[in-house]
């Protein structure tokens, strides 16, 4: 009677309160995971390159969290497409390399380009100077006999720096902002809702992780 009815209402109350429970634990054990093989990617990249870029993993992450802020584009995934990529052409660095990262972000959201090719190109574009131009030009960005002229005569005497900042002063004023006008329109603030709700869960997962890993170890002992 009365005993198999509590018992039942006990058993109904525990699985909806464990299985959605467990459901949200799955969740954010993933995008744990994702953010911690991206972050893993950076770091792998910073030592291979001898951290030639000029900043450090903090102020990459840091900034990655920052365009994470203003557009609609996850920090994982700006890490992992973006940051991990750009790193493997060693001679953009500091601002330059900031600039073309955000960049490659607007180029993507003015072309409906992937990311990371998005990230690729501007990286070719920017890190050669004197050879790689016309790569964009298969994007529609063209620039002048004049303009290719100064770009290549600074490269070739020294001043890459320079080079590169012609360029992206170029690309700047034809593509600069459009990731963060996108995120202010349409689903624009929904989808920036949804990236601050995942970095949330993500906290949960890097929590969890010590824990389900530890288990998964003594499971797989056992088996």
């Amino acid at each position: 009677g009365l005993s198999k009815k509590l018992t039942s209402i006990g058993e109904n109350l525990s699985m909806k309160l464990t299985a959605p429970l467990a459901a949200l634990a799955g969740v954010s054990l993933h995008l744990a995971d994702v953010q911690a093989k991206a972050e893993a990617k950076v770091q792998q990249a910073l030592k291979v390159t001898n951290q030639a870029v000029g900043l450090n993993f903090k102020q990459l992450t840091d900034y990655a969290s920052e365009l994470q802020g203003k557009t609609i584009f996850g920090d994982e995934k700006i890490l992992n497409d973006s940051t991990a990529r750009l790193l493997s052409f060693t001679n953009i660095t500091g601002e330059n390399f900031k600039r073309t990262q955000a960049l490659a972000l607007d180029l993507a959201t003015a072309l409906e380009m992937d990311w990371g090719s998005a990230s690729m190109q501007s990286g070719k574009a920017v890190s050669d100077p004197a050879t790689k131009l016309a790569s964009l030009a298969r994007a529609g960005i063209v620039f002048s006999a004049e303009q290719t002229k100064v770009i290549k005569k600074l490269a070739e005497t020294g001043e890459v720096a320079k080079a590169q900042s012609m360029i992206i002063d170029e690309l700047e004023k034809k593509f600069g902002g459009q990731a963060e006008a996108a995120a202010k329109v349409g689903l624009g603030p929904i989808q920036q809702l949804k990236t601050a709700w995942g970095d949330f869960l993500e906290q949960i997962g890097a929590a969890l992780m010590p824990f389900a890993v530890k288990v998964a170890g003594a499971l797989s002992t056992v088996v």
